[in-house]
């Protein structure tokens, strides 16, 4: 969500079935409408870096700002070995899972696939 990509749809109405579909949500001066102190995690506050080559220290900051925050979390909580890219998620719900312990089941497939190959996953809590 937080990645800019400066390409658009050929049919800006989106009226082409054909039309190469991109998805992106933001533009390139894009600024958070929320005050950093308010977007980071408990554990891991959002703060201004100290001046350096392209980090944005308002404290309003650009895209860049929150995907480097995005990216500095998965890195120190080692969640990138989690993470599936292009991946799309089409059911999550309760595991029933008899030990009572709780827990997640999460389907999903390729996104640039033909939705083949759906993999299902059961995350129970330790």
């Amino acid at each position: 969500m937080w990645i800019y990509d400066a390409a658009v749809e050929s049919d800006l109405l989106s009226l082409s079935p054909r039309r190469r579909v991109v998805h992106t949500s933001l533009y390139e001066s894009l600024r958070t409408n929320l005050p950093r102190e308010s977007m980071g995690f408990l554990d891991y506050p959002f703060l201004a870096r100290e001046a350096e080559d392209g980090w944005d220290q308002r404290r309003f900051p650009g895209h860049g700002e929150v995907l480097r925050y995005l990216e500095d979390f998965a890195r120190d909580f080692d969640l990138g070995r989690m993470i599936r890219f292009e991946t799309e998620v089409s059911h999550v719900g309760m595991a029933n899972d008899d030990s009572g312990g709780g827990g997640w089941t999460v389907r999903s497939r390729r996104a640039d696939g033909d939705g083949e190959g759906e993999e299902e996953m059961n995350l129970i809590k330790e």
